[in-house]
């Protein structure tokens, strides 16, 4: 399984801290059966900005010292890019980070819902070349009232990624509900973890992947944490239920 969201990276935002609990980290992902993460600190954390080099060099430094200790998973660079002014101020400046070698940027919108501001995001991105995965839309409050209101903002062909935890119900039976709702959208989606612990949210995909499979079904469910994220990789199209 592909992993594309998930915050394994020592040191660089409220993910792990060092490189121990990045091995634990890989290691619940490992023993779940993922076999590739996309390593996505936070763009801005605090007040410091996030540099795509320094991901890049942090995460093979990651993998390699997975591989020493006999975890042999492959760890992308990528980052989570805030919907906030200052991210469009950086685009003025030169490109923005995104999934691996991939076109594809990963949005994360606000919990407490979708700015009024947010299609200006969307045309502004879009017609720099990105393509856009929405970060876990069903924890934003705004979605979670009105699940369709997506619809207003968003393409209908524009992927969304619902977070494993959301559907098992850790983040609350808001977020589990808006999360299965979604699921019949008639978007793509993708499942990703979001891990910040190997004590809690920790890497895991397979127990969400079953509970989505009672409503898109055993394929596509399967195809939301090994196919989609792949293609999203690799700049192919994806596809809904």
């Amino acid at each position: 399984m592909i992993d594309l969201h998930c915050h394994l990276l020592p040191g660089i935002d409220d993910g792990a801290p060092d490189f121990e609990e990045t091995l634990r980290m890989a290691r619940k992902g490992w023993e779940d059966g993922i076999r590739t993460v996309v390593a996505t600190p936070h763009l801005f954390w605090g007040q410091r900005l996030n540099r795509y080099a320094d991901v890049r060099k942090l995460a093979s430094e990651a993998e390699l010292f997975l591989k020493e200790h006999d975890v042999p998973m492959r760890i992308l660079p990528g980052m989570e890019v805030p919907t906030q002014p200052k991210t469009l101020q950086l685009l003025k400046s030169g490109p923005l980070p995104t999934l691996g070698e991939s076109v594809c940027l990963l949005l994360e919108p606000p919990f407490g819902g979708i700015p009024h501001d947010m299609p200006e995001y969307v045309e502004r991105l879009t017609q720099a070349g990105y393509r856009l995965l929405l970060a876990h839309p069903e924890r934003c409050r705004s979605v979670q009232e009105r699940p369709d209101c997506l619809d207003a903002v968003f393409p209908p062909d524009l992927p969304i990624q619902l977070t494993s935890h959301s559907l098992v119900g850790e983040f609350g039976p808001s977020a589990q509900e808006t999360a299965v709702r979604l699921l019949s959208s008639g978007r793509p989606i993708i499942l990703a973890s979001d891990s910040h612990a190997s004590h809690r949210r920790i890497p895991g995909l397979r127990d969400a992947a079953e509970v989505a499979a009672r409503v898109v079904g055993t394929a596509y469910a399967h195809q939301m944490v090994t196919d989609l994220p792949m293609a999203l990789l690799e700049d192919r199209p994806v596809w809904p239920p």
